[in-house]
C-alpha cells in the first residue's frame, strides 16, 4: 500500500531541502525567493 500526503505547496521550484540541527526541514523556493522552516506539529492528547 502506498501512502501520499501533501504538507506544502509552492508556486515555484523548491531546491535543497536538509535537515537543521534543530530536527526541522529547511527549503529553499525560486518563485518568490523564500527559505522556509518546516516543523512537526505539537501532538495533541485526547
Amino acid at each position: 500500500m502506498l501512502h501520499e500526503e501533501v504538507i506544502f505547496r509552492s508556486p515555484g521550484r523548491i531546491y535543497e531541502p536538509v535537515v537543521g540541527p534543530d530536527g526541522a526541514i529547511y527549503l529553499c523556493t525560486d518563485d518568490p525567493g523564500q527559505i522556509i522552516r518546516l516543523t512537526a506539529a505539537a501532538q495533541r492528547r485526547i
